[in-house]
């Protein structure tokens, strides 16, 4: 079974991009053997399909724990159905598999909850809690500030101003839109083990008109505009230097001569090579790809014993390929730290975001290696040439 999980469909691309990248697939077991037993238990059978259903969909599925609990991963994995008068048929879908053990749990209207001291619902569908998280972890990524607080502070929340996040809008986890932040508030474990006291809510601050809009924006769009002005503005980074301007233009890989300078400046020669004929980029995949290269030139120079580097754009048909390596020593190191708030995560998820592939890993006789491949275009955008060319394929 893979390690790596295919999202399930009906999920949005940023839950889809969380699951394919922070998710892990378990074993889990195959719950045809025990019908004839839960049947003769009186289970119904469409509750047994209904749990069939949820192994088949989510089984095993690993995902990092919500941000306002401290355990391990969640784990979905069904089990038998149990009924009562008061709240239907349900059944356990996972647990945390650690030291405060209480199980997921799936309600007669798919509603996605936790038993402990009682039935407590958190989201209408395992879906929405996948979207949540999706949004807590991009959302912990982007913000400049986040605020983290409990108890009665949490019932002081001023929310005037603020508006529900519908797609991810929980029965007891909700989310809240601001002008500059997104806050989500967090009562359904605490209430599910009777501790109204952890009531919890994360302020994320520090964000701006356009950057709540993409955080928030989870069905997408079918505008090809749209969704090129979201990729760029989506992977602007923080920028830290106050003396920035907000109007300057994002930089592309027309600005790779100034780059190659500043490393220069630092110590660091880099040759840039370009095979094939350059062909225009949309201006979010211009910029991904300038910050990728910017980004693991910047790991080098802070974290790699490396005198030298290189930089190949290789142009094949409707994609560009980017190798980004180095000739310091093998260090055996496979995460770099950030340089200013990315690193190889960062790269990854910004090639992910405009429909691209990241690698990057230790090369075999020392130094280390970024490889992206990038479409020219973003996703949905209709392009004159679809395919490799023998045209293109070479052209020093």
């Amino acid at each position: 079974m893979p390690l790596i999980p295919q999202a399930p469909e009906g999920l949005s691309r940023r839950a889809r991009y969380f699951v394919e990248g922070h998710g892990l697939r378990v074993p889990h077991r195959d719950l045809g053997p025990f019908r004839e037993a839960w049947l003769e238990q009186g289970i119904p059978g469409t509750e047994i399909d209904r749990a069939v259903a949820f192994q088949e969909r989510w089984g095993g599925l690993a995902l990092p724990p919500a941000p306002e609990y401290e355990g391990g991963p969640r784990v979905l994995e069904a089990d038998a159905p149990e009924g009562s008068a008061a709240s239907g048929w349900r059944f356990p879908a996972g647990d945390c598999r650690v030291s405060m053990a209480h199980g997921f749990t799936i309600g007669p209207r798919g509603e996605f909850g936790i038993d402990a001291d009682h039935w407590t619902p958190l989201h209408a569908s395992t879906e929405g809690w996948v979207e949540a998280l999706a949004l807590a972890s991009h959302a912990s990524y982007w913000a400049k500030t986040i605020t983290k607080i409990k108890g009665s502070a949490v019932e002081d929340l001023n929310l005037d101003g603020f508006e529900p996040v519908p797609e991810v809008q929980g029965l007891a986890d909700t989310w809240w839109r601001g002008k500059d932040s997104l806050i989500a508030i967090y009562r359904g474990e605490a209430s599910g083990f009777s501790a109204p006291h952890c009531l919890r809510a994360h302020i994320y601050g520090g964000l701006d008109a356009w950057g709540l809009e993409i955080l928030t924006d989870l069905t997408g769009t079918t505008s090809s505009a749209l969704r090129d002005l979201k990729a760029t503005l989506g992977l602007l980074r923080h920028d830290d230097d106050p003396a920035s301007s907000a109007l300057e233009p994002a930089p592309g890989l027309a600005r790779l001569p100034e780059l190659v300078a500043a490393c220069d400046s630092a110590g660091l020669t880099v040759t840039v090579t370009t095979t094939g004929e350059p062909r225009p980029l949309s201006s979010g995949v211009d910029l991904t790809a300038f910050r990728i290269v910017q980004e693991a030139l910047t790991n080098v120079t802070k974290h790699a014993a490396a005198s030298s580097a290189q930089v190949r754009l290789a142009y094949l048909g409707s994609r560009v390929h980017i190798t980004i390596s180095n000739d310091g020593p093998d260090t055996g190191t496979t995460e770099l730290e950030p340089s200013r708030g990315f690193g190889i995560i960062g790269m990854r998820e910004r090639a992910l975001t405009i429909g691209g592939e990241l690698r990057a890993e230790p090369r075999p006789g020392g130094g280390f290696e970024v490889t992206t491949t990038l479409p020219l275009q973003p996703p949905g955008t209709v392009t004159a040439d679809d395919t490799d060319t023998p045209a293109g394929r070479e052209h020093a």
